[in-house]
């Protein structure tokens, strides 16, 4: 029985008000970083906290507890803030955002009346989940884990929360650096991108009321 406050899709279960705070962003306002990195921390999380998610073998299990979480997930800010010593451990970064015009100066339409202006643009980006493990064999391991999850539910992905496209594009199943202390990584790089919309008020109430009405006195006059 999935609780209320839960969504379900397939095998993916996310809280309601990461979708609901997401989606809702759709003609409001445009999408925070914040929001984006919160998204892609749920995801990995709620997929680590069921061990029936897991390759076999794996013991991985994230728990909001920290004392009985046996893997550490979190942005990269705050993984490299909190506990960069924890091991095994995933950190969620995310890349460049290229913006796109879809329309002339992003504008859609305007309400004279209101003084609103509506704009859009188009928005692409990566995320990446870096995986460091104690061995090689582990860093592999949860590397693919992730992979696989996020390949086989890239649909749902992208349908829940509001994507025009979501995919894996590249996994690196082992990189090893010398001369880091993070010296083993595995790394899964997606793709993905949707479409903002957002409103500006840019008028004065009184000045609204003025335009609109001279605007309203011309029409008339034409008629």
């Amino acid at each position: 029985m999935v609780d209320s406050a839960y969504v379900k899709s397939s095998d993916l279960i996310v809280p309601r008000s990461f979708i609901d705070d997401f989606c809702a962003t759709i003609n409001i306002t445009k999408r925070s970083l914040p929001s984006l990195y919160g998204l892609f921390l749920e995801l990995t999380r709620q997929l680590y906290s069921d061990e029936d998610n897991l390759l076999l073998g794996l013991k991985t299990i994230w728990n909001e507890d920290p004392k009985k979480s046996t893997i550490w997930i979190d942005t990269e800010y705050i993984w490299e803030d909190k506990n960069p010593d924890f091991r095994p451990a995933i950190y969620i970064s995310i890349g460049d955002l290229r913006k796109e015009r879809l329309v002339l100066n992003d504008a859609l339409d305007s309400d004279v009346k209101e003084g609103i202006k509506s704009y859009t643009r188009k928005t692409d980006g990566i995320v990446k989940f870096v995986h460091i493990g104690h061995t090689k064999g582990e860093t592999v391991y949860l590397t693919s884990n992730t992979a696989d999850y996020l390949e086989g539910l890239s649909k749902v992905i992208r349908d829940d929360f509001c994507f025009q496209k979501f995919e894996v594009t590249t996994v690196t199943p082992l990189k090893v650096y010398k001369e880091a202390k993070d010296h083993l990584r595995g790394e899964v790089i997606a793709q993905f991108g949707y479409n903002d919309e957002w409103s500006v008020k840019t008028e004065s109430p009184k000045l609204k009321k003025i335009i609109y009405n001279t605007r309203q006195g011309i029409i008339n006059l034409v008629h």
